[in-house]
């Protein structure tokens, strides 16, 4: 299968459609930044001529990967797209608690893996740098890494498989990249 990395269509959802969440349990707990919004979005065509199928995806990929990775505490994305098959940790700046449909878009839930110096919580140097961001009101934009069978079709279906990666975070959701 070859990398393809894709991002949600400008034209699907406003940029940095995103809900920036500051959670802390009390006056002693760390604190937690949370990101909500669309992560992925089906059956419409995006910047880069792919449809993903929304059929497909609901009964292959995203079981698939919930399984494997969320239901795991394993979905890190990274801040922006690694040009790799795998994820690296060192690069991972929130992990994905969820994927949810919503009509034909999968509205996802992470926590930023940020430091809370306040209690010694350690962060990793992107999550800090994603919370910086966001604290300060950037904006960001979520962003499918995944292998696919045949990347030249614009099609994502039964027909042309794909294995989600991640859902990376990016500063520039139009981009695309893929790796042959």
């Amino acid at each position: 299968m070859k990398i393809l990395s894709e991002s949600v269509s400008a034209n699907d959802v406003a940029f940095n459609d995103y809900s920036v969440i500051l959670e802390q349990a009390n006056a002693k707990s760390p604190s937690k930044i949370k990101i909500k919004g669309p992560y992925i979005a089906c059956d419409v065509k995006n910047v880069n001529g792919r449809i993903y199928s929304f059929k497909y995806f609901e009964e292959e990929v995203i079981p698939e990967y919930n399984r494997i990775w969320v239901s795991q505490n394993r979905a890190y994305a990274e801040l922006n797209h690694a040009q790799s098959h795998v994820v690296d940790v060192k690069n991972a700046c929130d992990l994905i608690l969820s994927l949810t449909p919503e009509g034909t878009t999968y509205i996802g839930e992470s926590i930023v893996l940020n430091s809370d110096s306040r209690f010694g919580t350690p962060g990793t140097p992107n999550g800090d740098i994603l919370a910086a961001i966001l604290i300060r009101g950037g904006k960001i934009g979520k962003s499918t890494r995944g292998a696919v069978d045949n990347p030249k079709n614009p099609v994502i279906d039964e027909n042309n498989k794909f294995s989600l990666i991640t859902v990376d975070t990016v500063l520039d959701p139009s981009r695309s990249w893929m790796l042959y």
